[in-house]
């Protein structure tokens, strides 16, 4: 950028000589008439002069690559003042005086143009004004060269020189500084072009794998379906099987590592035309353009069979399969359908055994339309409030008494009465609204034991489950304790119940969580004991008040010796280790008998009462419960 000050400078520089002899002029000249008209035609000069550089410096500064323009208008510039040096010569005839202030002026003018230079040809200029132009200046007006010459004459022709030589560096650096100016500008445009690639790339790819993100697949998509095509286009959705044992056993950075092989596969296997992508997680998507449905079928089982060779992790080899959905466009598909249809197939392909290549047809059309169906009207039930909390006791098996219940959802539906979750959950736990099911529950359980102060002991707990889809645990807990204090409900009057699924993915976190649920009075409980492969193992580590053995072993203890066995072995680690222990699922006379004999704590099940509404509870906590008044007699007294 040029400054004002280096501007004005310049311009004075070109100009100041005619504007000097005019001085010089008016103190030492001719006639008053021709020092007049001298000094209008100088002024002209001079004006128009100043006009021609004010365009240099603009074509500069709009258009820094048109140098030739702009030594055009530069020498147009030099012109001007030249002719007003023939005026000068014409009609005046310069006396002694005036060549000695016109010496001088010169010399000041060039010195200065010379300071104004580039620091790396300033030494240059300056030798060359004080060494050479200087002295024959001096000669000349001495009279110690060209004698035959007119004083007068010979310096108006050595400060014409001066006046081009000082127009010369004066536009010279213009012209450096614009063309300085042009490459720090393309330097700087080159730098924020790549700095905005980079940016764009970023918002457009996974950081991961390299390929495209959801938000390109999406873009690509709906700009495939606009433009018209040979054929029809083609939506892969692609999950990885089992990828989460996976990534559970070795690690997060090797499961993060077999994506990338995994990528890298389905690279090899596309068209160059097809967009691969990354959705999250272990879900990747293929955007195919012009495929009828035998050629989509032929590209799934090609990354159907490149993902079935074994990788290398952490030098074991790993296999992996990959379960494939596939929909083809229509005239009048947009990209949400192709996007919910593919994903209906994958679901498909996943739900008849994985690792397999299903093609959305019509018969899944009606079922996704169901789907669909069903969906909005459980969203629409959450809205309505028609999810309910009922509760199922859990009674001392030595005195029968109820000591605490658990909070279990039904659905109020508004045609087909009271339903059970059998009816309504695995639907529930697809389209991930367990989350906002369980919140009702707790919400609905909280008033319960709010309702019960006065008339259930301070210690008895309502329970509600954690399901195992919720994306972290310490979440929930939280959960609980905001809602618990804004509902002015003490949590050392509830519990929650979670199974191993919940905690499995991250033990030490899922400690970390459960560890502060109890430090703030909240009990927890370890649900469905023995179903699992590691429950055993995690009893141990976790910081837990109780266990919760599940129903098929203590229906099973009558008949499967393993059954019995397993009923006893958590009841016995559940006493070493301070923990009291339910049975759950006791429906008759001999299996309560057979736990109590085993030792546990609490008992629950059919044979005392299935789940029921929160006002019959607090009824049984008031009058008793019906069952005792019906047990039999074995010499054990019942306490209300």
């Amino acid at each position: 950028m040029i400054s004002r000050a280096a501007v004005a400078s310049r311009a004075l520089m070109l100009v100041g000589p005619p504007g000097a002899l005019t001085l010089v002029l008016l103190i030492d000249g001719p006639s008053p008439v021709r020092r007049v008209s001298f000094l209008i035609g100088q002024l002209v000069v001079s004006l128009v002069a100043v006009a021609t550089l004010t365009r240099l410096l603009r074509s500069i500064r709009h258009d820094a690559s048109d140098t030739v323009r702009a030594r055009r208008l530069a020498t147009s510039s030099l012109l001007l003042p030249a002719a007003g040096w023939v005026l000068a010569l014409l009609v005046l005839q310069p006396r002694e005086h005036s060549d000695t202030y016109l010496i001088m002026f010169f010399c000041v003018a060039a010195t200065a143009s010379s300071l104004t230079a580039s620091a790396a040809y300033r030494p240059f200029f300056l030798v060359l004004v004080l060494g050479m132009m200087v002295p024959l200046t001096v000669a000349i007006a001495a009279g110690w060269l060209l004698p035959e010459v007119p004083r007068g004459l010979a310096a108006m022709g050595v400060v014409f020189v001066g006046m081009l030589y000082v127009s010369f560096v004066s536009i010279n650096r213009l012209i450096a500084d614009s063309v300085g100016r042009r490459i720090v500008e393309e330097a700087l445009s080159a730098q924020l072009s790549e700095a905005n690639a980079r940016l764009v790339h970023r918002a457009t790819h996974d950081d991961l794998t390299g390929l495209a993100n959801r938000a390109l697949f999406r873009d690509t998509l709906e700009h495939q379906l606009a433009r018209p095509q040979i054929g029809r286009t083609a939506v892969l959705y692609l999950d990885i099987d089992r990828f989460k044992v996976v990534n559970d056993s070795l690690g997060h950075a090797e499961g993060d590592q077999l994506l990338r092989d995994v990528a890298e596969r389905l690279r090899a296997s596309v068209r160059s035309e097809d967009l691969l992508s990354r959705l999250g997680g272990d879900e990747f998507t293929v955007v195919a353009p012009g495929l009828d449905p035998a050629g989509a079928q032929r590209l799934g089982e090609r990354i159907r069979a490149a993902l079935d060779k074994p990788f290398t992790l952490s030098g074991l080899r790993v296999v992996t399969t990959v379960s494939i959905g596939i929909a083809l466009s229509r005239q009048s598909s947009t990209a949400l359908d192709l996007m919910r249809y593919a994903d209906a197939a994958l679901y498909e392909a996943k739900g008849a055994g994985r690792n397999r290549v299903v093609v959305f047809d019509d018969s899944m059309r009606a079922a996704l339309s169901n789907r669909l169906q069903r969906e909005s009207t459980l969203r629409q039930a959450l809205d309505d409030d028609e999810f309910e909390a009922w509760f199922q006791p859990l009674v001392d098996p030595h005195t029968r008494a109820i000591v605490a219940v658990e909070a279990l959802a039904r659905w109020r539906h508004p045609t087909r009465g009271v339903l059970a979750p059998a009816a309504f959950l695995p639907l529930m736990v697809e389209c991930g609204l367990t989350r906002d099911l369980d919140l009702a529950i707790a919400r609905q359980a909280r008033c319960l034991r709010r309702s019960l102060i006065g008339v259930a002991p301070r210690r008895f707990r309502v329970y509600v489950n954690v399901s195992a889809r919720h994306e972290s645990l310490a979440e929930v807990i939280e959960h609980h304790r905001i809602d618990a204090e804004r509902d002015d409900v003490a949590l050392s009057g509830l519990g929650i119940e979670i199974t191993e699924h919940a905690i499995v993915a991250d033990p030490t976190a899922a400690s970390r969580a459960l560890s502060v649920a109890r430090s703030r009075g909240l009990a927890v409980v370890l649900d469905d004991v023995g179903t699992g492969y590691s429950s055993l193992s995690l009893i141990r580590q976790l910081p837990l008040d109780g266990l919760k053995i599940d129903g098929s072993f203590v229906q099973g203890m009558g008949r499967e010796a393993a059954d019995a066995a397993v009923v006893a072995s958590v009841a016995a680690l559940g006493r070493r280790l301070g923990l009291s222990v339910t049975a759950e699922g006791v429906e008759t006379e001999s299996e309560l008998a057979a736990v109590n004999e085993e030792g546990v704590d609490l008992a629950q099940g059919f044979l005392f009462s299935p789940a029921v509404e929160a006002a019959t509870i607090v009824r049984w906590l008031r009058e008793g419960p019906p069952w005792i008044e019906s047990a039999p007699v074995r010499g054990i007294s019942a306490v209300r």
